[in-house]
């Protein structure tokens, strides 16, 4: 999301701004923002997938209130920092498992990216840290309450349109979200994004609804801004010549590529991995959804996932189809392709 489209939003009438108190009674009274507790790129952990993937399934036998214990020795044996596990030991008291997997420095206020441990679906999640209160969980809906949003021209007006509409969580994995700027009172606005549903996590997607939290120049959490909502964008022609793709991809060290997989989203059906890759030989660069440019209901796209290979070697990627809201229920169908780097 660009500084300009945001812009542009504000200035067509499409803004509103609410204030959140910071109540006991909303769960939001912590200590000052200056608190020893202040987490920092120190508090990143990296396993390689292979370790992770152990972890999930050692850590996920036996008594669950063993289950804490059992992920903090494991990241101690795979050299995670004293600030990695005292981040998982201080979240687990309210809000589960997790672990900070990437760090943003934005400033005052800054951004921690974590990975679910056991989530059976939306395993990322955002943190805006070091602020007061020290930490807030932009998907936490308390801060985008629906009787408010409702004062919004550009929400009503998806409202009046899709009275069902049901708000979820957009892109929380690429670290270049959520766009941070600094405010006119020296403070600093983070610009969050929501997917608009027709209804269920599964239903058409309506449009993009964009949520500014605010700070003040101390740090201190004072509310959140709508900004509107923005149409999804017009996706690019896809290509069919695009479509096939060999089982075994062969890449040299420093490349990128491309990995296009036939979708379609209004199902509720995506793909995913069913294992991260390790970064130290193949690294995610992101991917994308395209919907066919056909514009009829319900029409199906292509998923376009690119990796940059970073040193010799082999690997397999093993992509599953599935509905992420589904638990405990197969794929419908899965897609492997070996990797060999040069």
């Amino acid at each position: 999301m660009t500084r300009a489209i945001l812009t542009a939003l504000a200035v067509c009438g499409a803004t509103f701004s609410w204030f959140v108190a910071l109540a006991p009674s909303l769960g939001l009274a912590a200590p000052a923002a200056d608190s020893t507790h202040r987490i920092t790129a120190k508090a990143v952990w990296n396993p390689t997938s292979t370790e992770l993937s152990e972890i999930r399934r050692k850590c996920t036998e036996g008594d669950p209130a063993q289950h804490e214990a059992c992920f903090l020795d494991a990241m101690k044996s795979a050299g995670a920092s004293d600030e990695a596990m005292a981040f998982v030991k201080e979240f687990a008291a309210g809000d589960g498992l997790a672990y900070v997997r990437a760090f943003r420095d934005t400033g005052r206020v800054d951004i921690a990216y974590i990975e679910y441990l056991f989530r059976a679906n939306d395993l990322d999640g955002v943190l805006l840290v070091n602020g007061t209160p020290p930490m807030i969980d932009v998907d936490d809906y308390k801060f985008i309450a629906k009787e408010d949003l409702r004062k919004n021209a550009d929400y009503a007006a998806v409202l009046q349109k899709y009275p069902n509409v049901s708000v979820f969580p957009a892109d929380r994995y690429h670290t270049d979200l959520p766009v941070a700027t600094p405010s006119e009172n020296g403070g600093q606005d983070f610009q969050i994004e929501y997917l608009l549903q027709d209804g269920c996590h599964a239903c058409a997607r309506i449009s993009t609804l964009i949520v500014a939290f605010n700070f003040d120049s101390s740090g201190h959490f004072t509310g959140v801004s709508a900004l509107g909502t923005q149409a999804n964008p017009r996706p690019d022609d896809a290509q069919p010549s695009v479509r096939k793709r060999p089982s075994t991809i062969e890449s040299k060290v420093g490349d990128t590529f491309a990995i296009p997989l036939e979708a379609n989203h209004t199902t509720g059906y995506c793909w995913r991995l069913a294992q991260k890759s390790d970064p130290a030989i193949l690294k995610q660069l992101g991917e994308k959804y395209d919907e066919d440019n056909s514009g009829g209901m319900g029409a199906g796209g292509l998923e376009t996932w690119t990796f940059q290979a970073m040193a010799k070697g082999a690997t397999t990627l093993v992509f599953e189809y599935a509905r992420q809201f589904e638990k405990n229920v197969p794929p419908a169908k899965t897609s492997k392709f070996k990797i060999i780097i040069q």
